[in-house]
């Protein structure tokens, strides 16, 4: 089996465990979770990437 179906099978058992745990964190599921930004921060950055 190649890497790919590796990944994807862990990839769809950390979902299957997220599902069945009711809000609870599961063992071994890292979720991602973003730092809040104060409006200032935002909008710096965002201006920062537009094309002029």
């Amino acid at each position: 089996m190649t890497k790919a179906f590796h990944s994807i099978k862990q990839g769809l058992k950390e979902a299957i465990a997220h599902k069945q745990s009711n809000g609870a964190k599961p063992a071994g599921v890292k979720l991602y979770k973003p730092q809040p930004k104060a409006g200032d921060e935002l909008i710096f950055e965002l201006r920062s990437i537009q094309p002029q």
